[in-house]
């Protein structure tokens, strides 16, 4: 079982994954901005964190760096529904894990847990 953090600012995409997340038997737990995300991480001890990279009060990919330093980092999955130009690319180079686009299928979340 994953501790999992979901940061994303669409209601109805946190409520979604939680509960696909949820029914394989996966903690779950959101925060709709950068802020209330980072917060949450700095709390907790997850395994791994769904970013969405357009946020009301902040830019995702920028955030990465800060998500996954220390001991027990968490993996960082982009979640995105936005196309970035190298957008992949910058979030692997950031120390993101995946980049997946939205809306994506249950295989393809899924896969990286």
């Amino acid at each position: 079982m994953a501790k999992i953090l979901i940061i994303d600012d669409d209601e109805q995409i946190r409520q979604v994954c939680r509960l696909v997340f949820e029914g394989m038997e996966h903690e779950v737990h959101t925060a709709p901005t950068l802020g209330r995300g980072i917060a949450a991480v700095k709390e907790g001890d997850f395994d791994v964190v769904y970013l969405d990279v357009d946020l009301p009060d902040g830019i995702g990919l920028n955030a990465v760096s800060s998500i996954t330093e220390g001991e027990r980092a968490p993996e960082v999955i982009i979640f995105t529904g936005a196309s970035y130009p190298n957008g992949a690319e910058l979030a692997i180079q950031n120390g993101a894990w995946d980049y997946i686009e939205k809306p994506a299928s249950l295989p393809m979340m899924t896969l990286p847990i």
